[in-house]
């Protein structure tokens, strides 16, 4: 189970805090409620159902702890753009969709696949003067990002 892969899996629990999927006989996953669509949900819809089929993609793995995290969200299930699985994918210039997952004063913090993370300054977010991010954005919303360049400061 590679991070991008989309595969469809079987609901077979239903939690406050997300869905099991079934995706193969030995491997199930979680798919966090802030991940069952694009809009910012914190409550689980009843559409979602033990036994009902979805189509979701590979968000991370974690081996040692056998746990898979995967998105139900239409614009990451979708998208046509490239996406970062590693931090070599993340080509300068690069146009890719992820998720909001901080908002700070100085810029918003937006997740990919794999664990791979990525700041947007404050500056580079095209807010109007007097908005701040915490108007302008949420967790959990799809954003469509352009990479800068990596982040030397960090390996």
């Amino acid at each position: 189970a590679k991070p991008g892969r989309v595969v469809k899996g079987t609901v077979v629990g239903v939690q406050d805090f997300g869905l099991f999927i079934k995706l193969s006989e030995n491997i199930k996953a979680l798919c966090p409620v802030a991940h069952l669509s694009d809009a910012p949900r914190s409550k689980i819809s009843s559409k979602f159902e033990v036994g009902l089929r979805i189509k979701v993609r590979i968000l991370e793995t974690d081996a040692g702890r056998r746990r898979i995290t995967v998105t139900h969200k239409k614009t990451l299930l979708n998208t046509k753009l490239p996406l970062v699985a590693a931090p070599s994918d993340a080509a300068p210039g690069m146009k890719t969709h992820g998720y909001v997952s901080g908002i700070e004063e100085y810029g918003v913090f937006v997740s990919f696949l794999a664990g791979i993370k990525g700041i947007a300054r404050v500056a580079d977010l095209g807010l109007a003067a007097d908005q701040t991010p915490h108007e302008a954005f949420q967790i959990g919303q799809v954003v469509k990002a352009k990479v800068l360049g990596p982040d030397s400061s960090r390996n």
